[in-house]
């Protein structure tokens, strides 16, 4: 490693353009990137259920569409089950929804099991007539789609969508359909895909806001330490350039930032400890003080960290160009 550090000194100036290129080709990865994760991978035995249960029973994933009024008995009003009706044939048409069931369908199943001959798929004009339906006609499967004071049901959808990118899509259409309905009507989607999917989502916004406040924080550190915030600002970007290329590479990979692969970025390495020993170091100075304080950064490098982790943190010692080739902090001292 030292031959590496007097490597660094001799070509530092192609170094750092290069890691500028990186940098620069790595922010622009970084903004290609896609936030989602699939629930069943492809090509998997899942895969082949999964496709199995789309095309037979209308869609492996489910969620539901929650509507709520502020007064009892309101959906059994005519008016009401055709908002209802209306908002099912929306969703039947949007093409990642498979099917769907409410409290509607139910009605008119209960219709025609009381109906002779052919029956009309509208809803019924007299509200006595749907109280009297759902009276002899209610069974306990009904407390799946309504309450028992009728002010709060649901529509259960049937999802064909494999990724949540997909779904995330479907899910703000839905909501801006559902921003159309009248006031006294409000209405949410919930369930374990939609979890899921807002989950991630959050977790990639919050992802990026932790990294912003964690290279601060080294940042505050850095300088505190080198006396100098235009030096802790160099320190930082061996620190930040590896983060940087890694989302660069998921971006440019096609590779979607997940709960899984958005772990990997979490480990922000810190070099505060070896930075302190590399700036004790400076005792050591010989007639080239720069080379020889990077060749004992590279043997701190080395170090048990190395053999431990298993990896090369490449931990970088930067000086103010000055003839003495001090530190800031040396600087600082004498001055006191």
């Amino acid at each position: 490693l030292a031959r590496l550090a007097e490597f660094d000194v001799r070509h530092r100036q192609p170094i750092l353009i290069a890691g500028a290129v990186i940098a620069a080709i790595s922010v622009y990865g970084a903004l290609q990137i896609r936030v989602g994760s699939i629930f069943v991978e492809p090509g998997s035995p899942l895969e082949r259920s999964a496709a199995a249960l789309d095309e037979h029973l209308e869609g492996a994933n489910a969620f539901y569409v929650v509507l709520e009024t502020n007064y009892a008995g309101a959906f059994k009003e005519p008016e009401k089950l055709r908002q209802i009706r209306a908002l099912q044939r929306w969703l039947d048409a949007q093409p990642e929804v498979g099917g769907t069931t409410s409290v509607a369908d139910y009605l008119l199943l209960i219709q025609r099991g009381f109906t002779d001959g052919p029956v009309s798929d509208e809803i019924p004009t007299s509200g006595t007539m749907i109280s009297q339906l759902f009276f002899f006609g209610a069974t306990d499967d009904l407390d799946r789609f309504v309450d028992s004071r009728f002010q709060k049901t649901s529509i259960h959808v049937r999802c064909r969508a494999n990724d949540t990118a997909t779904l995330e899509g479907l899910l703000q259409r839905i909501e801006a359909r559902t921003a159309e309905l009248p006031d006294d009507l409000d209405a949410r989607v919930t369930g374990n895909a939609v979890l899921l999917t807002r989950t991630i989502d959050d977790v990639a916004r919050g992802q990026s806001l932790s990294l912003v406040f964690a290279f601060g924080m080294i940042f505050v550190v850095l300088s505190l330490l080198f006396m100098s915030p235009r030096v802790g600002l160099r320190a930082l970007i061996p620190n930040a350039l590896p983060v940087l290329f890694y989302f660069g590479f998921l971006g440019l990979a096609g590779i979607t930032l997940n709960s899984t692969t958005g772990l990997v970025a979490c480990r922000v390495p810190v070099p505060g400890r070896r930075l302190v020993r590399v700036r004790r170091s400076r005792s050591a100075y010989d007639s080239d003080p720069r080379a020889v304080v990077l060749r004992r950064a590279a043997r701190i490098a080395s170090g048990a960290d190395l053999r431990r982790e298993r990896r090369l943190d490449f931990d970088v010692v930067l000086w103010h160009e000055r003839p003495d080739g001090q530190f800031p902090l040396d600087q600082h001292r004498q001055g006191r």
